[in-house]
């Protein structure tokens, strides 16, 4: 079965919204890459603090999560990965996102991280995020051996976003 390629250029959307990206090589699909916006965290943050609409809000628009990538095991230490982290981090600044974030969950893809810019904080500690124009703090755990990784891009034009992080909850 022969899919056709998508027209060109590929139509533009404003803002974060879920998008996929392909790694092809000779025409096969090789790789892909997942991002859009941090819906999980936002709902999250919802769910446990009613009143923090705005805060949800501006996760949505503000904070692109990079869900997953992968490399086709023949075609890995090529850079091919690097190459796709570094697109995928274009296209959320393209987009309007302050921050990139994702969870590496082994050591490779927090060296990917750690190569492609991206501050990899040690397992076990939260991400904290506040937004000016946003009185709560947002504290975003994350459990066992996953650790938080984030890549914080400038847009002049939105309230800034200031991140940090807190040691492990007992």
């Amino acid at each position: 079965m022969t899919v056709p390629f998508p027209p060109w250029p590929i139509p533009h959307k404003n803002g974060l919204h879920p998008e996929i990206f392909g790694v092809w090589q000779n025409r096969r699909l090789i790789g892909a890459g997942f991002i859009g916006p941090d819906i999980e965290d936002a709902r999250n943050v919802l769910r446990s603090n009613p009143a923090a609409y705005q805060e949800s809000k501006q996760i949505l628009t503000d904070v692109a999560m990079i869900h997953g990538i992968a490399i086709h095991p023949k075609s890995r230490r090529q850079g091919l990965g690097l190459d796709l982290k570094l697109a995928l981090t274009r296209w959320a600044e393209t987009h309007g996102a302050q921050a990139v974030i994702s969870v590496p969950v082994t050591d490779p893809s927090r060296r990917l991280n750690t190569r492609a810019g991206y501050l990899v904080f040690e397992p076990n500690i939260t991400l904290i995020m506040q937004f000016e124009n946003c009185k709560t703090r947002i504290a975003l755990p994350i459990i066992g051996n996953a650790t938080w990784s984030i890549y914080q891009l400038r847009q002049t034009s939105k309230p800034s976003l200031t991140i940090s992080q807190a040691p492990p909850i007992p």
